[in-house]
């Protein structure tokens, strides 16, 4: 059985076109004949293929691959096992053992390693994660989740922006490069208000590539629609629609939906409501410039956090609350 991995540096390629060389591993009788590296550069579809067929594979182990490679590579291999992490060590670690690296597709839920039955997973509180030095993960999974394809494709330009070195883009820059290769055309900025200076701006950028419909929280619907024909005009100016916000970007047919400063709930109840998927690009925060992962290193606002849980009486949290009274903040801070 003849193994081929792509390879960038030392480690499987994240972009199975995008390498600088194929691991070639050769099996016999489950046993290690032969293994050697086969340095190229792979920079597309064509190259790829051309040295699957001067190898004469068997399986082809590799990260992302999109369907049009999939297509062009599935005549010249018998499998290919896609979306796949790891060192070359590693691989034919597991490739000798008679496992294969796990897959990213394997994730909602894992089998006790002594076959005692399904688990609640708590990666947290793992006590051996090996996946933060390998990409794969020691449990076995009992369910996978197959993506479609435009999730696997979604993924794919997950994987290439985030696993090559050479790149080194700002969220806005990987939203644009994001819509731009899934071939995007229209856009919808659901934004707060109160962003509204910054909305305008990121609007301005988009509408370099794409055609944008940007949509206040502030949006109103017709009376007969709104949950409450006697509420004053005060109030409804007041209040945030986030439904009308999604109903309007739906009427659009918008591609993907971008969430600026959107108050929590508001953003739960339109990502709910869009067609189209949801991406968050600024989140508000009120008390700290909008930067709210800056509460998790700061020692007030961690207290705060678990002061106003505690302040919360059970008796008095509605059955939907999800706020906890039992914050540890020893457990917070690791």
């Amino acid at each position: 059985m003849r193994f081929g991995i792509p390879l960038h540096g030392d480690r499987v390629a994240p972009r199975c076109t995008h390498a600088d060389g194929m691991l070639v591993v050769i099996l016999r009788q489950g046993r290690l004949a032969d293994e050697f590296r086969m340095d190229a550069q792979i920079d597309t579809i064509e190259d790829l293929t051309e040295i699957v067929r001067q190898l004469n594979l068997d399986v082809l182990i590799c990260g992302g691959v999109n369907q049009g490679a999939r297509s062009a590579l599935e005549p010249l291999v018998g499998a290919i096992l896609a979306n796949r992490s790891g060192s070359k060590e590693e691989i034919r670690s597991w490739l000798i053992s008679g496992k294969v690296v796990p897959s990213s597709e394997d994730l909602l839920s894992f089998e006790m390693e002594d076959g005692a039955g399904e688990r609640d997973v708590d990666c947290l509180a793992c006590p051996n994660p090996v996946c933060l030095d390998t990409g794969g993960c020691i449990l076995t999974p009992v369910q996978s989740v197959i993506p479609s394809e435009i999730d696997q494709a979604m993924l794919d330009l997950a994987q290439d922006l985030n696993f090559e070195d050479d790149r080194r883009l700002c969220r806005l820059s990987e939203l644009v490069y994001f819509c731009l290769e899934m071939g995007y055309h229209t856009l919808g900025v659901a934004y707060c208000s109160d962003l509204h200076h910054p909305a305008t701006i990121l609007t301005s950028v988009l509408r370099r590539f794409f055609h944008v419909h940007p949509v206040s929280c502030k949006l109103r619907v017709a009376a007969s629609e709104d949950r409450d024909n006697s509420s004053s005009p005060a109030e409804l100016s007041r209040s945030c629609n986030p439904l009308a916000q999604a109903a309007a970007l739906n009427r659009k047919e918008t591609d993907l939906n971008i969430l600026v400063g959107l108050c929590i709930g508001a953003d739960c109840v339109f990502s709910k409501a869009s067609l189209a998927p949801v991406t968050t690009l600024f989140n508000k925060d009120r008390a700290l410039a909008n930067n709210p992962i800056g509460a998790i290193y700061s020692e007030r606002y961690l207290r705060e956090a678990m002061e106003s849980g505690g302040a919360v009486r059970s008796n008095e949290r509605s059955p939907y609350s999800m706020a906890s009274a039992q914050l540890s903040k020893e457990r917070i801070v690791r």
